[in-house]
């Protein structure tokens, strides 16, 4: 064990330096680039396949008719509260994957401008 400290050390220090030769510099704007693209074409992709979800399969009229009115639904033999644990899960599972997108192009850039911030 004593043996690793030594090594340790020398990868901190290494790190520390963050030496930016143009293979990081190339892959730095490569990553960004990437990142705007997800950034931008994600949304509209959303939209779409959700529209198509929505207009075309029983979740989307089972998810109108609740909206309209639940009564309604409910007489028309919906199981109107499992059917909204299922809108509030795929809400919650949207939004994760909203932040895996968005979050890394307007919280952490260390990622892209080769900096790390001191703790």
């Amino acid at each position: 064990m004593p043996d690793d400290l030594p090594m340790a050390r020398l990868l901190q220090l290494a790190d520390a330096m963050m030496i930016s030769t143009p293979l990081d510099n190339w892959l730095t704007k490569r990553a960004q680039q990437a990142a705007l693209t997800a950034w931008c074409a994600t949304p509209p992709a959303v939209v779409i396949v959700a529209g198509l979800v929505l207009h075309h399969t029983r979740f989307g009229r089972y998810t109108f008719a609740i909206g309209s009115n639940e009564f309604a639904a409910r007489s028309a033999g919906i199981n109107v509260r499992r059917h909204i644990v299922k809108v509030y899960v795929l809400s919650g599972v949207l939004r994760r994957a909203c932040d895996d997108v968005l979050l890394p192009a307007t919280r952490d850039r260390v990622a892209f401008n080769g900096y790390r911030a001191r703790t």
